[in-house]
């Protein structure tokens, strides 16, 4: 089963990738405001305000491709997420279908079985989309992490 080592809600006025590395342990992050130029692939000249869950890490099962993970999208939020999970050296680990507003992944699929130990610098990508049924792009959010592979 996975865990989540939530730190908090990362609140995020947010337009155009945002990376964070929460290496002093807050239990709240703050994004400035950003306007996004159009040619970055996020809208240009548009501003939204979401929460983002932060985390310092996250619990998965090695030795199998199919993982318990529970990542939500904050009821308030008024954009859609696509969460995707790298290792540090770049390879995809997954990637969710869209999470709309106050609704929870069950489940995820791993592409490749993990070995039981830590994967430092591990990027979890909260890519944000409206939720005008359009999945326009709006913004996103890096995190850096550690995963611990048990």
């Amino acid at each position: 089963m996975l865990l989540l080592a939530f730190v908090g809600m990362a609140v995020a006025a947010i337009m155009g990738p945002m990376r964070y590395s929460n290496t002093d342990q807050k239990n709240e992050f703050t994004f400035p405001a950003v306007v996004g130029n159009g040619s970055d692939g996020f809208v240009a000249n548009t501003r939204i305000s979401a929460s983002i869950p932060a985390m310092t890490g996250i619990e998965l099962t090695s030795g199998t491709l199919e993982q318990d993970v529970q990542l939500y999208n904050p009821d308030e939020n008024p954009c859609v997420f696509v969460v995707s999970l790298y290792l540090g050296d770049g390879t995809l680990l997954f990637q969710t279908d869209p999470i709309y507003p106050g609704c929870t992944t069950e489940a995820v699929t791993l592409t490749r079985v993990l070995e039981e130990g830590r994967y430092k610098n591990a990027m979890l990508i909260y890519d944000c989309y409206s939720a005008d049924g359009n999945m326009t792009p709006l913004t996103r959010c890096e995190l850096i992490i550690e995963i611990n592979s048990k």
